[in-house]
């Protein structure tokens, strides 16, 4: 099986719940909410993750945190962000071919 590319990702934009973030020091830049759509039962997560692109997670370039606080409710895999700023992707518990999965995050970047 082929494994899930950035393309087999779709982004919804969660409206009204972007914010700026503090100025300063600390501030982590831009702060909203976006759905991210994937597989279809035959297409497998890459060891390396699902791959997401920044821009259409709604920040410019850098991601400087992800968190998924929502996902479907038929899926019981545990998805974390990997951590990389400029090639972030969604690691998964297992690598076999997720079925239809909707996950909501918070991200926060520039």
């Amino acid at each position: 099986m082929a494994d899930l590319a950035a393309g087999d990702v779709t982004y919804t934009q969660q409206p009204n719940l972007e914010s700026k973030g503090n100025t300063g020091a600390r501030s982590t830049g831009k702060q909203l909410l976006t759905k991210v759509t994937f597989g279809d039962g035959a297409k497998t997560v890459a060891a390396t993750g699902v791959p997401l692109v920044p821009n259409k997670l709604g920040v410019a370039s850098t991601v400087k945190r992800i968190r998924v606080i929502a996902e479907t409710v038929n899926e019981a895999r545990k998805w974390v962000w990997n951590g990389s700023e400029l090639s972030p992707a969604l690691l998964s518990d297992a690598v076999t071919a997720p079925a239809s999965t909707v996950l909501t995050l918070e991200v926060e970047g520039y």
